[in-house]
């Protein structure tokens, strides 16, 4: 549904991949995107030490809610098995931009 996941980071001696995408577009009604969960399954299979593959939404999560209104959102975690979602309370880009040009 339009995301393209990229590898942007591997751990050089354990494998530990660092993939990125945009957010889901998943909307009011929750719906499921099987591609992004077998996806989501193959990253996982793929690390060798098969722990936990977390999924980081740096949006706060009042924030990832609000967007399902406009048929956006946040992955369901009891459709990623092996998967634990965090969301990391980073407030958007402009408020990011604004701290940024305070510390200079």
């Amino acid at each position: 549904r339009g995301r393209i996941p990229v590898l942007t980071w591997l751990h050089p001696s354990n494998g530990a991949a660092l993939c990125r995408s945009s957010q889901p577009r998943v909307g009011l009604a929750r719906q499921r995107c099987p591609e992004d969960e077998v996806l989501c399954q193959g990253i996982w299979a793929a690390n060798e030490g098969k722990s936990t593959l977390f999924v980081i939404d740096a949006r706060p999560l009042v924030n990832a809610v609000a967007n399902t209104a406009k048929g956006a959102g946040f992955e369901s975690p009891q459709n990623y098995p092996n998967c634990k979602i965090q969301f990391m309370g980073i407030d958007n880009i402009h408020v990011m931009r604004e701290s940024y040009g305070k510390m200079e």
